[in-house]
């Protein structure tokens, strides 16, 4: 529907952009991430992003005029922006265009799903006022992803509000009879990819792929990043400290330490404009060459998520489609970090990919994916749910509800997910 309004948009002369938070999903559609649309900063108050944001347009006069020239922005996912990321953006367009009405009298056509999990930071926009009083709203009922019949019914279930416990009764049911069993990770697909609803357990099964690959003497290498810190403005750069490295683990895409081998499945960390990929698209590593500190790996075409089919007359993957590029380290985002009264910049030196074996419920918001395994318990901390909203994301997202895998005895799981669904759901 979304690609089908864009094409009449152009098709009627307007200029038109299309954007999306997540970057790959803006690539999709032939459009670009929200902050290269705007460069916005991150964790500060709507005025100051949009103040940054302002000072980095003047600058910038060609990105400046194309907003100026907007007709139409499509946004993609905007149920992932946050009502005061979207502020921002508002303020932003009156100021450039000179303009004191909504996004400056632009035409905003957007699509969301706003009952999956909130943005990681901020408030939902759903809550906000903004979107009721500056929005004509219209609910789409026809599933594009979800294909399964029971799939599509186990969705408009999770959307009942309140849930009864007859509606408890029948979500347990449907997932316990559509869904793949076993009884210990080592019976899992090794392309399924883990999901958890909590860092501790992906954390976890990183290790636990890591001792996989190296238990069957497949040839890999461990490449740990490179933690730089600067209290002098710019220059002076010095190897960081512990602590440094603690904090970037948490606010960078990059990994510490990365694990490559042949076909190892990795997922691209940055926008890279030379290179043609977006932050988000699934590749495999191919070869890793420690004298050049080179990584050549095949990028997937945007939103495909699994490993191409083997060649029945080779028994080798079928690379169609996909593009080889080679990676080489590079020099993260400059990040501010407060430590003990003192505020000084650190960044990180790695190849924009990480591993991508396991993945939280927050960081798959928005992905297709064909083979999933995950663990839910009411008891085991690490696999603890706390929000209706994360079972719902877990569904959502896969092509056929039989291929979603749950790790734990099928009794067990019945009687462990009726009291999550009970407690999340009831309260909600």
């Amino acid at each position: 529907l979304m690609k089908l309004c864009i094409t009449y948009a152009i098709s009627k002369g307007v200029n038109v952009m299309v954007t999306s938070l997540p970057s790959e999903r803006a690539s999709e559609f032939g459009g670009i991430h929200l902050n290269r649309l705007v460069p916005f900063p991150e964790n500060l108050p709507v005025r100051a992003m949009a103040e940054s944001a302002l000072s980095s347009l003047s600058r910038d006069p060609v990105s400046c005029q194309s907003l100026q020239l907007l007709d139409v922005l499509f946004v993609e996912e905007i149920s992932m922006v946050s009502a005061e990321l979207w502020s921002a953006l508002d303020l932003v367009f009156r100021q450039i265009c000179q303009k004191e009405v909504p996004m400056a009298g632009k035409l905003i056509i957007a699509t969301g799903d706003f009952r999956q999990l909130p943005p990681p930071r901020g408030t939902l926009l759903m809550v906000s006022s903004t979107l009721f009083v500056n929005f004509s709203l219209t609910t789409l009922s026809h599933f594009v992803r979800m294909i399964s019949v029971e799939g599509q019914r186990l969705l408009n279930l999770m959307a009942h509000h309140p849930l009864t416990e007859t509606d408890i009764a029948e979500i347990v049911h449907i997932i316990s009879e559509n869904c793949t069993f076993r009884s210990h990770w080592s019976e899992v697909d090794e392309a399924a990819l883990r999901v958890f609803s909590k860092k501790k357990a992906e954390e976890n099964e990183f290790s636990a792929m890591v001792s996989r690959v190296q238990a069957a003497n497949i040839q890999s290498f461990s490449i740990s990043s490179k933690e730089e810190v600067c209290t002098t403005g710019l220059s002076g750069w010095r190897a960081a400290p512990l602590h440094v490295t603690v904090r970037l683990n948490n606010i960078v895409l990059e990994p510490v330490s990365l694990f490559v081998y042949q076909n190892a499945p990795l997922r691209i960390t940055a926008n890279i404009r030379e290179l043609n990929v977006s932050q988000g698209q699934f590749c495999i590593a191919r070869e890793y060459n420690e004298q050049l500190g080179s990584l050549r790996v095949m990028v997937a075409p945007p939103g495909h998520r699994s490993f191409p089919l083997l060649d029945a007359n080779t028994g080798l993957y079928n690379f169609r489609d996909w593009t080889e590029i080679t990676l080489i380290p590079r020099v993260g985002l400059t990040r501010q970090v407060r430590v003990g009264g003192i505020s000084f910049s650190c960044r990180r030196n790695q190849f924009p990919v990480r591993n991508y074996v396991a993945s939280t419920i927050h960081k798959i918001m928005g992905d297709t994916v064909s083979l999933l395994a995950t663990r839910f318990s009411s008891v085991e901390d690490e696999y603890k749910i706390w929000a209706k909203q994360q079972v719902y994301v877990v569904v959502v997202g896969y092509v056929i509800i039989r291929r979603v895998g749950y790790v734990i005895c099928k009794m067990l799981f019945s009687f462990a997910l009726s009291r999550i669904i009970f407690q999340l759901f009831k309260k909600c």
